[in-house]
């Protein structure tokens, strides 16, 4: 197969993918673009460095709102034992939200929404000041509704579970 055939697959691969140009060209232009997307910071209640469980919160609302489900969601997390670091990659972030977010988060984050979620994941595992001291690491993001059942339980049974590690040493 010539290279313009093999690149002729590939181009009818990727339209018929369910991935949109956007998407990839914003994972691919994070994974080149050398400075962090992380535009505003605001230091939450909840202390990081003492925590041994963590949870990155992945959020987007375009109108930089956080719905009152993701209140509950983060309520039901911080309960479970875990400091949460909320990462949204909305335009702006409404003054409202961060002041309802601080007494559950540890950080607040807003970044450009290059990588979409696993780009807020990545920005978001960077801010955690001793990954490599983490018990457990929760990755959760805003398109899930709910819980509709308490967390504890749930986070319990994950607990008991074999632990997850990268096969690369410089992630975990």
């Amino acid at each position: 197969m010539s290279v313009k055939e093999l690149a002729r697959v590939g181009v009818r691969w990727l339209r018929e993918s369910a991935l949109d140009a956007y998407g990839l060209s914003s994972v691919l232009y994070s994974h080149i673009r050398p400075e962090p997307h992380v535009r505003e910071s605001w230091p939450g209640s909840v202390d990081l460095n003492a925590a041994s469980r963590v949870a990155v919160f992945n959020h987007f609302d375009r109108h930089g709102t956080v719905s009152p489900f993701v209140h509950y969601y983060l309520q039901q997390i911080h309960e479970a034992g875990y400091a949460i670091l909320f990462v949204s990659n909305a335009p702006r972030l409404d003054p409202v939200a961060v002041e309802r977010l601080t007494p559950v988060c540890g950080v607040i984050l807003r970044r450009d929404n290059v990588g979409r979620d696993f780009g807020a994941y990545k920005d978001g595992i960077q801010a955690i000041p001793s990954v490599e001291r983490l018990d457990s690491l929760l990755l959760a993001n805003d398109s899930v509704y709910g819980p509709f059942h308490d967390l504890r339980s749930l986070i319990a049974r994950m607990s008991l579970a074999e632990p997850v590690r990268s096969a690369n040493p410089r992630i975990l």
